[in-house]
Order: structure tokens, then sequence, then C-alpha cells
């Protein structure tokens, strides 16, 4: 109810939306962060995501980052492509989630 009211009270913010590039990923986000205390946001996604500087994309996950994903929190992870790097989905199946 708290972010609907706000999308209705702040239309310029939701017409800028309506252009922006990946709107279902960020306006969530600054509805909240302009509504509720900073304090009150816990600011982990849970999710282990590689980006190389300047990069549009985050980096496909493949063997090379195992180690990483073995000693991450995290309870998700991105991005995957099993015709770049099958075994590593093979190895999160037989390793992670057992």
């Amino acid at each position: 109810r708290l972010l609907l009211d706000k999308m209705r009270s702040e239309k310029k913010l939701i017409d800028f939306y309506r252009h922006a590039l990946c709107p279902d990923e960020m306006v969530v986000q600054t509805l909240l962060l302009n509504t509720i205390s900073g304090n009150e946001i816990i600011s982990n996604n849970l999710h282990l995501v590689h980006w190389q500087p300047a990069q549009k994309n985050p980096d496909i996950i493949t063997n090379e980052h195992f180690r990483g994903l073995m000693a991450s929190e995290s309870l998700f992870a991105r991005k995957f492509d099993e015709t770049v790097d099958p075994k590593v989905i093979e190895r999160v199946e037989k390793e992670l989630l057992q």
C-alpha cells in the first residue's frame, strides 16, 4: 500500500520510469529509498553477481568463479549460461545443492 500511494503521488518519477531502460529493476527500490528511512532497509539482496567496470551486463558465472560461489553467503547467483559453461551448473548441482 505504501508503494502504491507513493506511485500515485510521484507522477514525475513514474513518467521518468516509463522511458527508462530497466524500470522494473529500479522503480521499487527508488520508491522505497525515498519513502523509508535508510536505517530500516537491509542492503543485501543475497545475490552473487560479478560485474566488470564499464560493462553493460554481469559476467556469466563459470568454473573460474566457483571458489567465490562456494565462499559466498548469497542464496542466489546471476548469471549462468549452459552454452558457455555447462560444467559449472553441474558442479553447483553436485556440490552446493546437496
